[in-house]
């Protein structure tokens, strides 16, 4: 039983939570014990936004085993009613301690914002004759707690979605056009980088095979073990010093950035106002800064005063620049009397004031060269 588990491993085991530099390690609690138990990550998956991913980290259990875990954490009452094993939704639903029974609401916003009064509080959700309200969480005790209703808060989240927009059906003309312009920019890096690639390849595969041959010779009696440890160092290290140098290049590196900004830009509308309360969560973390600093994490969002403020992506911020652009164009009319009509938006995408596209591919490379540079 996990209760008996959890026992030895205080007990007799000696088990504890990790040491700091300030604190000696504590015994395991039953919480983060259960919690522990019901986590796919242990049997090669990463759960993320609701999902489960194959992990490319090394599983300690198979999920057959994983499985058989929930259904004896189903048995003991510690955790909630899950599917079956062997079920995927078992995976997706894993057991929680002590929650059997207890509704839980999906509030879309509830821990992503701060209060821009009180800058400590986070904002969360609570229902009140059936409607939900969004305020701060009041740790200090100075703020008012004043709610903003649900559908306020989804709305101005949404502008600032739209604010960062991209037509989907452009995408792929804009991707076209951002490997047109990282071919001039880097053209005469790629060049040379290619020329450095073909050489590191040579000398990595010189050394590798300058280490089976001093292999060779030690088995032939050639070489003693002292001069083969020496070699065997010198070979290595020319080895690590070829390899450090196979990093992926700056243009690949900005293109990939310049890319996930295109179809975020233009995917996050749709997945915002069809999407579930996990995928308007998603949303709100790609198109917002991440705060920094130590403890810190989550997007960069501030309620205060009613109000939602939210500092964009670094990477999405030429889509503002554009959409502002589009805002500010006025179509002209084309013909004259009866037959005048005002050009399509669509039409002018490419060539008018909203932006040429070229110079919107840009400034998305400058930005996320400058990002992440």
């Amino acid at each position: 039983m996990p209760s008996e588990a959890l026992r030895l491993l205080n007990g007799p085991w000696g088990y504890t939570t990790r040491p700091t530099k300030k604190r000696a390690g504590k015994p395991l609690l039953s919480g983060g014990f259960y919690r522990m138990l019901a986590n796919p990550f242990y049997c090669g998956l990463c759960r993320c936004e609701g999902s489960v991913y194959p992990g490319s980290h090394r599983p300690l259990m198979t999920r057959a085993e994983y499985e058989q875990v929930q259904a004896v954490l189903k048995r003991s009452g510690t955790g909630r009613p899950a599917p079956e094993p062997g079920t995927e939704g078992a995976l997706l639903s894993p057991a929680r301690n002590g929650r059997a029974g207890r509704r839980r609401h999906d509030h879309a916003f509830a821990g992503l914002m701060r209060c821009g009064q009180c800058q400590i509080g986070m904002v969360t959700a609570t229902v009140s004759k059936g409607l939900v309200y969004y305020h701060c969480s009041n740790r200090n005790g100075v703020c008012t707690r004043r709610g903003v209703r649900e559908e306020d808060i989804a709305a101005q989240i949404g502008a600032w979605v739209a604010s960062v927009s991209f037509p989907p059906d452009l995408e792929g003309g804009l991707c076209a056009l951002i490997d047109r312009e990282i071919a001039e920019r880097f053209g005469d890096l790629q060049r040379s980088e290619e020329n450095m690639q073909q050489e590191r390849d040579k000398r990595l595969v010189a050394a590798r095979g300058r280490l089976t041959r001093l292999r060779g010779l030690v088995a032939d009696g050639v070489l003693d073990a002292d001069e083969y440890r020496t070699e065997k160092e010198r070979t290595e290290l020319d080895l690590a010093r070829w390899k450090a140098g196979t990093g992926e290049p700056e243009w690949e590196r900005v293109r990939a950035g310049a890319y996930h900004a295109v179809h975020t830009a233009a995917t996050v509308m749709a997945r915002f106002v069809q999407g579930s309360s996990a995928d308007k969560r998603a949303v709100v973390r790609l198109i917002a800064r991440a705060r920094a600093g130590e403890g810190e994490h989550g997007p960069k969002l501030v309620l205060t005063g009613g109000k939602v403020l939210l500092e964009p992506h670094p990477d999405l911020l030429a889509f503002v620049a554009w959409n502002r652009r589009k805002a500010r164009f006025k179509p002209v009319e084309i013909g004259s009397g009866k037959q005048k009509e005002p050009t399509k938006i669509g039409s002018v995408l490419c060539g008018g004031p909203p932006g040429k596209l070229s110079k919107l591919a840009k400034e998305i490379i400058r930005g996320v060269a400058g990002a992440h540079g």
